[in-house]
Order: structure tokens, then sequence, then C-alpha cells
């Protein structure tokens, strides 16, 4: 419907899905519309409540389009989600065993900061501890390897988003001709998503045009699904924004006919060299996450964390420094552009609240960076100094506020620009659409 073809869920409450499943899905027609789980640690209740909501209409996993897209090592990911998963394939009806089981979400970590290489590391090093736990089982790899998928992040470059589609299915040739496999006929299934770290707010229109050439990327790079965002996505989004999304990959795959050919790219000198240098990179680094335990003990150690952050902040710091460009935020910026706005965090307790990193992280993903304060140290001045657009109570409300702080405050609470942590939380993206970004 509207251009729509698959739903992504995220945010369900494992408590709640007997009753929120049939409300959420009332006027899908499973067998036509893609579901695409997006459930972290709650994946395995997900499914089985999916799979008693399919059957009550006479509907079986295993018949759908349903991508349940569990990944042990994404962030804040709990590894045992890695033998649970292989477990429920071993045990589970053939009804109920969904063609896409296992997902590598490179796409998260590219958020948080990995390089392309790191991700297609990532991603190569995750599907192949699958494999390998799923041989210890003595499960059919030829099975297991049908139920893998992995999802890419795409750049504003294109030739960069072109490369990493076509290095990684290159890559993953390599991994199932290991197992004796034949590659052709165990594609690995790559849904290639839009990133979100080089959307703006300052001059948020430009968005659409890096979503339009990433798009494009994934799109001549091979990728079987594509995902975009709304524009606007980073400031609420609105249904426009959402329409133009969806519109930019129909165009793409209808009017531009990209989808009816095997290869665009093959057989073009420049991207078949720069898929080649991209693929023997991020298989170096594969066999080097190898060599050291695999991606379970890659994981534990929390070292592709440590990648991620350590490339956020080289990448922030060559940004910072004009070494590398964003047109619209330090390049060709419009004049009337909006900076992004100031907000201040304020604290009761002396401990850090639990949605204090949670805030922090998907404020950055935005360009923007709080003022942290607790109420002991919270003044009047103090607030006029920090001069907040936007106000966020962490773990207090208005009435613990003393006199002087209410009357510094008095005008973003009666704009409505003031509101608690649960609220901003809960309310609609970007923070839902991010939330999974930050664990």
């Amino acid at each position: 419907q509207d251009g729509v073809g698959t739903i992504w869920l995220q945010g369900l409450e494992a408590g709640n899905l007997a009753v929120d499943l049939p409300v959420i899905m009332q006027d899908v027609v499973l067998p036509a519309a893609g579901i695409a789980l997006d459930a972290g640690n709650d994946a395995l209740v997900q499914i089985a409540a999916f799979s008693a909501f399919a059957k009550s209409g006479n509907h079986s996993l295993s018949a759908l389009r349903f991508q349940a897209n569990i990944d042990p090592f994404a962030p804040a990911a709990d590894a045992a989600l890695l033998d649970q998963g292989l477990d429920y394939l071993a045990c589970a009806d053939a009804a109920d065993r969904p063609a896409g089981l296992f997902r590598a979400q490179g796409w998260h970590w590219h958020n948080r900061g990995m390089t392309a290489v790191q991700e297609l590391a990532y991603n190569l090093a995750s599907l192949t501890e699958i494999l390998r736990h799923a041989a210890a089982r003595n499960l059919n790899l030829a099975d297991v390897a049908s139920r893998l998928s992995a999802s890419l992040a795409l750049p504003a470059d294109l030739f960069d988003g072109i490369a990493k589609c076509r290095a990684l299915r290159h890559c993953w040739g390599g991994v199932i001709a290991a197992l004796g496999l034949d590659p052709d006929r165990h594609r690995l299934f790559i849904q290639a998503a839009v990133s979100l770290r080089m959307f703006s707010l300052a001059d948020r229109e430009v968005n659409m045009l890096r979503t339009t050439t990433a798009l494009l990327g994934g799109a001549i790079g091979g990728a079987d699904q594509l995902s975009a965002h709304p524009h606007d996505c980073l400031t609420g989004g609105d249904a426009m924004g959402r329409r133009l999304a969806r519109m930019q990959q129909h165009l793409l795959i209808e009017e531009s006919g990209l989808s009816r050919s095997l290869d665009p790219a093959g057989g073009a000198g420049f991207i078949e060299a720069r898929t080649n240098q991209l693929a023997v990179a991020a298989w170096d680094l594969f066999r080097q996450i190898e060599a050291d335990g695999g991606a379970l003990a890659a994981h534990h150690a929390g070292r592709f964390a440590a990648w991620a952050k350590t490339a956020a902040g080289q990448r922030h710091a060559k940004l910072a420094a004009g070494d590398l460009t964003l047109v619209g935020v330090n390049l060709v910026r419009r004049a009337a552009a909006k900076t992004p706005p100031r907000i201040l965090l304020l604290q009761y307790q002396a401990m850090p609240v639990p949605q204090l990193a949670k805030l922090r992280a998907l404020f950055a993903i935005g360009g923007m960076q709080p003022v942290h304060m607790q109420l002991d140290d919270a003044s009047g001045k103090a607030v006029d100094t920090a001069r907040p657009d936007l106000l966020v109570l962490l773990d207090c409300e208005f009435d613990q506020l003393d006199a002087a702080l209410l009357s510094a405050l008095s005008g973003l609470r009666h704009e409505g620009k003031a509101m608690t942590a649960a609220r901003l939380l809960d309310a609609a993206a970007p923070l839902d659409l991010l939330a999974d970004i930050v664990g």
C-alpha cells in the first residue's frame, strides 16, 4: 500500500505481543507484504508470537516473506542469541522456520562509526561464526546458509556503495566455496540501507540528494533489498518525507529499470578495481578476526565496539577540520540553515540514569551535543549561560525545581520545549527510528 513493500517492526514489547500484533497487522495482507523484525534480544519471543499470529490466519512463517533478523553480535546484543537461534532452527517444525533467520547487521555498526572495511569484515565474521556453530551441531549447512542475510550501509559516495555490495557478495562466495557449497545456489540476501550518519540537521533537504545517490549505489551494486529513511527523520519526519523516501526506491527500481540487470556495474574497470581493493582489505581483516577467535570472541572482548568508537572519533575530527566535507553542513551551507538546537539535560541523582547514554548517542547522531547538569549544580545563571532550546528532565519533575530554575526555564515550559526523558524516548522518529543504533 502506498509503495510499501516490507514492514519493519521494531520496539515491540514482548509481553504485549498477543494483543499488539493483531492491531498492528490489522490491514496487512500477510502473503503480499514482507515482514522484517528488529527485535534485539527478544527475537525468539517475537518469532514465536508472530508464528502464533500467522497460524491464526492459516499462514506459516515458512510460507511468508518473514525475516527474523537475529544478530547475536549487534550492539548491545546477547551472544546467547546464537545458540538460541540455532536451537530454534533445529527443533522448530518446518512450517515455523523463517526463510531469513539470522542477519549480520553491518548497518548498525556503520552508524556507530565503523569503516566500510570493518563493516564488511564484521558481516563476514558474524556469518562465519553462525555457520561454525551450526556445523558443531551437525546441522545442514546448506539449509543454514540459505537462512542467512546481511545488511550494509549505503553512503553518499556512489562508487563506495556499489563496491561494498559487490565486495560482500564476492567475499561471501569465498566462504561458501570453502564449505564445499555452490556460491551461485547460495547467494547472500543483502539489505542495503541508507546510512544515517550522513544525515544533516543543518540543511535537511540535502539529505534527499544523499539518499538518492546512496540508493543508486545499492541498486547498481546488486542489493536484494533497498531501505531508505525520510530526509527529515532527524527532526521527527512527516508523511510526505516518508512517501518521498519510498518513491526514491520505486523510481530506481521501476522507472530506471536497474533491477532488470544482473550486474549493471560488471566490466567497468574503475568499479571492478575498487570492488577488488575493498574485498581484499575486508578479507584480510576478516582473517584477522578469525585468527583472534572469531566474531564471538571479538564481541565478548568489545573489539567491534572499540573499532566503531575509534573510527567515529577519527571521522568527527576530519569533519571538524574540514578534511571531510558534507554539503550543506561545512560546504555550500545555506545561509538560512538552522544550527542544531542547544539541549540541556537536567538530572537529580548523582549516578547516571539508564537513559543518559542512549540520549547522548541519539543526539550525537543528529550532530547535537547536549549540556548535562545535576540539579545541585544548576542555577538560574548556569541555565542562562547554557541558553537551551530544549530541556530534558532525566529523572526529575518540574515540582522538584527551585524558583530560580523555574523562572529561567519558564519560556521553554510554556512553549512546549521541555519534556521528561521518558516522553522523549517514547516520542516519534527520530528516536524510535534510531533507538536500535544505540541498543
